[in-house]
């Protein structure tokens, strides 16, 4: 693990995928508020960024996909949110399983291995991952990190 700053890894994670919200015309934002450094492996934290965004906009027909990140007492706070689809309540429990495909049937795309991913990225950071989410308005996702001075 290193010292790096979260606003440019979250950055580099906002700019790989301006181009595919772009197509599907989605208003993609990414709001900071200050410098923000922590500890930890940033191509990790990346692809966790990444895996979000992604997702966000994928189950995104219109409107909205926006990252923001904040500082919570000690803590780096992260909220991807979109005005997607949603998740239904009875499969919110179970999306960071693995291999769990809440829309296998209609999105035949995907391995249902992303969001467990990211989970077990963000415990090994010793943070939190949390969801959100209302069927036909979209979700937001949560996730909380230790914060470097």
């Amino acid at each position: 693990f290193e010292i790096f700053s979260i606003n440019e890894v979250a950055t580099k994670a906002f700019k790989s995928l301006e181009k595919l919200a772009a197509e599907k015309r989605l208003k993609f934002s990414y709001e900071e508020d200050g410098a923000l450094k922590m500890k930890g492996d940033k191509e990790e934290i990346k692809q966790v960024l990444i895996i979000l965004l992604d997702n966000a906009i994928k189950f995104t027909p219109s409107g909205y996909v926006k990252m923001q990140i904040s500082r919570e007492s000690s803590q780096v706070k992260v909220q991807v949110a979109d005005t997607g689809i949603g998740i239904s309540p009875k499969d919110v429990p179970h999306i960071f399983e693995r291999f769990y495909r809440v829309y296998a049937r209609t999105n035949p795309q995907g391995t249902g291995l992303g969001l467990a991913i990211a989970r077990k990225i963000i415990e090994e950071h010793k943070g939190k991952i949390v969801v959100k989410s209302t069927l036909d308005e979209g979700s937001v996702f949560t996730i909380t990190l230790p914060i470097t001075s």
